[in-house]
């Protein structure tokens, strides 16, 4: 890790990708059981996952192969586990949850395709894709571990959740760039941040503090743009 502080802003702040509209016809579509507790797992080959806040779980399915198949099954323990196997590009998932519908969701696309997490508020977010950039709106949550090996961050929040607050937080795209806004103010933060390319500190920056109890790993690389709140 290296040792970072302010620079003046010089480039334009990221912005979000977008491109994640769903569009044709709907091959699948359901409601999903949302314990409020276990575990989500949503798995794609290819194609791109929009997870939304909502009253009702459910999941909406669009543009898959002829022969790809779409299952939504409960795994072992509190396990459930939304699984489409389409290799189209086009693929679009949709799952909406209300808040806390589950412990912690995770989302795994193998080959390529676009994250956009919403205003997610889950205790424990993971996402991984291959091949695309990865967006959210407002999440609260505790635990977030972001990752894209090919593209690039963009959060326009991270917050605290009702009943938890952040403590681990870990976004990589290292051939990317990562952009995100905290709600809490830096001196919160433990950082290892590692950008060869360039830092972009959006903040006051202070020197790590014992209130320091936070956890923020970053791997980019190029720009690393954060944010944080105040008190």
């Amino acid at each position: 890790s290296m040792a970072v502080s302010a620079v003046v802003e010089s480039e334009p702040q990221p912005q979000p990708t977008g491109g994640l509209e769903a569009a044709g016809p709907v091959v699948y579509s359901g409601s999903l059981e949302a314990p409020g507790e276990g575990v989500l797992y949503i798995t794609l080959t290819r194609g791109n996952v929009a997870l939304k806040k909502g009253e009702q779980a459910s999941a909406e399915v669009r543009n898959v192969d002829v022969n790809s198949t779409v299952d939504y099954s409960k795994t072992v323990g509190n396990g459930y586990a939304f699984v489409c196997d389409s290799t189209d590009p086009n693929t679009h998932v949709t799952i909406t949850l209300p808040a806390d519908a589950f412990d912690r969701v995770e989302v795994h696309i193998s080959n390529s395709g676009a994250i956009e997490l919403g205003d997610l508020q889950i205790r424990q977010i993971d996402a991984f894709t291959a091949s695309g950039p990865i967006q959210s709106g407002c999440l609260r949550t505790e635990d977030l571990n972001v990752v894209t090996a090919i593209g690039n961050i963009w959060l326009e929040k991270v917050s605290d959740g009702p009943s938890y607050s952040m403590q681990d937080v870990r976004l990589q795209a290292p051939h990317g760039y990562v952009a995100a806004n905290f709600s809490v103010p830096r001196s919160e933060w433990k950082t290892d941040i590692t950008a060869p390319d360039g830092m972009v500190e959006t903040s006051e920056y202070a020197s790590e503090t014992s209130e320091a109890t936070r956890s923020l790993q970053v791997i980019s690389a190029s720009t690393v743009n954060l944010k944080y709140g105040v008190r």
